[in-house]
Order: structure tokens, then C-alpha cells, then sequence
């Protein structure tokens, strides 16, 4: 009897250590795969910013080329002058709304401004915009500070 108990108590042990192994194995294993899949997670973010940024930066670009060769236009330099000097002329604002249209046609423009030096609202497409916000104001005012887009 005492060789059955010994011999249950053997094979319980093992059966314990077995158990013991496999479920530290299985703990070890979901670690490794859990680290795995948050390391794939954490690249795929990094891949999926690093192409927006991609994507803001060349959009950003795009706007900026638009508005170098929109502000450099004698067309509209000259017409913007000739409006500046006499802003009761409707015929010259309508002459420089026509061609500021053509831009407005592009659906990635909500609006186009024309702003002083001042900061101060001098004509916008959205008739609902009487005076500029404060970030836009302020944006304003550093380009002319700096003499840049």
C-alpha cells in the first residue's frame, strides 16, 4: 500500500511539474507573441504618421507654391494695386474677384482674403467673414514681418 501511495504520490508530482512547465511555457510564449504584436502595432503607427506627415508637409508645399505664383502674377498684383488705390472702382473689384475665382473653382480652398499689412480684412470670398480671427490675424502679421508666404 505504501508503494501505491508512493507511486500516486510520484505520479501526482509529475503531473504537477509537467503542468508547471507547461503553463510557464505557454505564460512565456503569450509574452513573447503580446511584446511581437505591440512591437508590429507601434510600426505600423509609426509607418501610418510618418506618411501623413508625408502627406501635410506635401500639401502644405502645394499651398505655398500656389501662393507664390498667385502673389508673383502681374495680373493680379496689377489689378490689386490699381483696386487698393480706389476700392469704390467696382469694376476693378469685380475684375479681381473674377480672377480670384478661378482659384475658388479648386475645392480644397474654403475661402480667399485680402488682407493689409494691418491685419485688417479687406475683402473675402465667404461673405459671412466681416474681420479675420486672431490666429489668422497673427499669421498675418508675422509673414509681413518676416516677408514670407
Amino acid at each position: 500500500m505504501d508503494s501505491l501511495i508512493s507511486s500516486k504520490l510520484r505520479l501526482f508530482i509529475s503531473i504537477l511539474i509537467i503542468s508547471a512547465v507547461l503553463i510557464s511555457g505557454g505564460l512565456f510564449y503569450f509574452s513573447f507573441e503580446a511584446k511581437a504584436l505591440r512591437e508590429d502595432a507601434n510600426n505600423q503607427l509609426m509607418s501610418v504618421a510618418k506618411l501623413k506627415i508625408s502627406q501635410i508637409n506635401n500639401w502644405n508645399e502645394e499651398r505655398m507654391t500656389d501662393a507664390r505664383a498667385f502673389s508673383g502674377s502681374p495680373f493680379f498684383v496689377n489689378g490689386l494695386e490699381a483696386w487698393l488705390k480706389n476700392k469704390k472702382d467696382n469694376s476693378l473689384k469685380e475684375k479681381l474677384h473674377d480672377r480670384l475665382s478661378l482659384i475658388m473653382n479648386d475645392p480644397i480652398y474654403n475661402d480667399i482674403m485680402i488682407v493689409s499689412p494691418e491685419g485688417s480684412l479687406l475683402l473675402s470670398f465667404d461673405p459671412k467673414v466681416d474681420k479675420l480671427d486672431s490666429i489668422t490675424k497673427e499669421n498675418t502679421l508675422k509673414a509681413v514681418k518676416e516677408k514670407s508666404i
